[in-house]
């Protein structure tokens, strides 16, 4: 049996069986002023990057999630009365993200091994709330949309490199809560990843689906373990495995894969560092010959500072570094894989709610 149809049977399984240990927490969404604001700015600014950010700044499975990051959180960070301790988690309460948020990024041009010109990336992405869903069949369901827009400043030389990247997937997330600390979480993004020139081919479609499960050891420390599966990608499964630690209201640390974050909360602002490993891939439209699918792959490495000035308006802004990259063409005449310089990277987040 494939490894994806055993993987999509395992999630529907484990889905299935999931009411019998339900416990509804009974908190409702109320976040506090300023604080709340806060640290929702800095929450967005770490949140998963985007899929036109995939020069180094490519789309991530919700690592609630902030993600992301919590976006899903049924209650914000600062609020933990709301959630009985044996329900509370490190990584699901971590604060509410806005209905929506905007981002620009640059990424600089980088030299491409054996190649004659040089590869860039600006990207601009955006995140909206589409509606949320309590205690639907017995769990909570949030649904987004993510459309995101990578322009290529360089091509590298390549006549078949694409120009620019689209993605618009439409996330459905699904989270059931259990009595001492367990969590389970279950979610599904389809929608377009492709080149601009192959946005109305069939392969442009794609079903990313990942699941975890989080344990809640106390109040201050979780840990989550589970998968993105992506099929049809370079990278067909992603991890999705950390752990969070919050010892008080001003700090939170999450070591894991994608994604590793520290984050400092003082007042209205935030300081945050983060490491992010990024793989995405995209659909081309290939003449014959040419190489059908196109991935990018690196990790960042960053910083930033968030500013609520106030419940209505964030701000953060964020640098650092995108390295170990390559990229990928696959398909045609056989793969090539290309290696491609450290670069900085730059990249600015308005967060507003609509």
């Amino acid at each position: 049996m494939p490894a994806c149809k055993f993987a999509t049977m395992l999630f529907a399984l484990v889905a299935a069986t999931a009411f019998a240990g339900w416990e509804d927490t009974g908190s409702v969404r109320n976040p506090s002023a300023s604080q709340s604001a806060a640290r929702t700015a800095t929450r967005q600014a770490v949140r998963r990057p985007s899929a036109a950010q995939s020069s180094g700044l490519s789309r991530q499975p919700p690592p609630h999630h902030d993600a992301q990051s919590g976006s899903r959180s049924v209650s914000p960070r600062g609020s933990r009365a709301l959630v009985p301790p044996d329900l509370y988690s490190a990584f699901l309460d971590t604060g509410d993200e806005s209905s929506s948020w905007y981002r620009l990024s640059f990424v600089s041009s980088g030299d491409v091994e054996g190649a004659g010109d040089s590869f860039g990336l600006f990207a601009a992405d955006a995140h909206f709330r589409l509606g949320e869903f309590r205690g639907l069949l017995a769990g909570d369901l949030a649904i987004d949309i993510d459309p995101s827009l990578g322009v290529l400043t360089d091509d590298a030389g390549f006549d078949y490199m694409p120009s620019i990247l689209v993605a618009l997937p439409v996330d459905f997330t699904w989270i059931w809560r259990y009595l001492n600390g367990w969590s389970l979480e279950l979610g599904v993004s389809p929608g377009i990843y492709a080149d601009a020139k192959g946005l109305f081919q069939s392969k442009a479609l794609g079903l990313p689906f990942h699941g975890c499960l989080y344990y809640a050891f106390s109040g201050e420390t979780a840990v989550r373990f589970g998968a993105e599966i992506r099929p049809g990608w370079d990278l067909v499964a992603m991890p999705l495995v950390g752990i969070a630690w919050q010892p008080s209201e001003m700090f939170f640390a999450e070591l894991g894969l994608p994604r590793s974050l520290a984050e400092l909360q003082l007042g209205p602002v935030g300081i945050y560092g983060k490491m992010v490993w990024n793989n995405m891939t995209y659909a081309l439209d290939a003449d014959a010959g040419e190489p059908d699918a196109f991935t990018l792959n690196g990790w960042q490495f960053g910083g930033g500072v968030s500013i609520a000035f106030s419940e209505t308006f964030r701000l953060a802004f964020e640098a650092g570094v995108i390295a170990g990259r390559d990229i990928t063409f696959e398909g045609g005449d056989g793969d090539v894989e290309l290696d491609v310089d450290t670069v900085p990277y730059f990249s600015l987040l308005f967060g507003s709610e609509f």
